[in-house]
């Protein structure tokens, strides 16, 4: 019995911002950016370049600030016990990062460069808006699970965004006149890396 392999891409997600104008960008977004994918040109491959950053402080971050006054609320050094946010910051609008709108999108934790992260996942009800290209992250609550299982130590820390978008498989199995005799369903998740960012947690 033969098979073919039919990928068949569902998406209920509707577009109700495709046409609204995107989040103003601030003059430290509008450079980190840029200074990050200037760097990634030069050492990663190109499905790395064009992807946003994620930038860590011990206070919330302001989404249109200066160079000089965001750099001076930056850190990339914090205790296990006291509070850190991130911020990521994208090249483009949520709606305008893939060719079609994710329908959610999971962050990826490396910790010492673990082989498989821990992954929170985002639910659709608190996606991004469609026209945001930088929100906040609260990593203490989220990330606390992981966190936990850190042993005591200094330890670097990698966060990474990503989109999530379910494809559902479908197997056709032929027989030998290449007639459709049965088939079988599957679902899995075709990501798109969006923003990383690195720091240091001492517990």
């Amino acid at each position: 019995m033969k098979t073919r392999l039919l990928l068949l891409f569902l998406s209920s997600f509707a577009v109700s911002n495709c046409f609204s104008q995107a989040q103003p960008q601030g003059e430290y977004h509008k450079h980190i950016v840029k200074k990050t994918d200037d760097e990634r040109k030069a050492t990663k491959s190109k499905e790395w370049w064009g992807a946003g950053v994620i930038m860590f402080s011990k206070q919330d971050i302001p989404r249109t600030g200066s160079i000089k006054e965001t750099e001076a609320m930056l850190s990339n050094t914090f205790n296990a016990d006291e509070k850190f946010v991130g911020r990521v910051y994208l090249p483009r609008a949520v709606n305008k990062m893939d060719a079609a709108p994710p329908e959610a999108l999971t962050y990826r934790v490396y910790i010492e460069g673990i082989a498989r992260p821990f992954v929170v996942g985002v639910a659709k009800d608190v996606m991004p808006e469609g026209d945001w290209s930088s929100w906040l992250l609260d990593f203490p609550d989220n990330f606390q699970t992981a966190m936990s299982a850190v042993p005591e130590g200094t330890h670097k820390v990698k966060i990474e965004v990503w989109s999530s978008k379910e494809v559902e498989t479908t197997i056709v199995y032929t027989d030998e006149n290449d007639k459709a005799v049965a088939y079988s369903k599957d679902t899995d998740n075709k990501g798109k890396f969006w923003a990383a960012g690195e720091f240091t947690l001492v517990k």
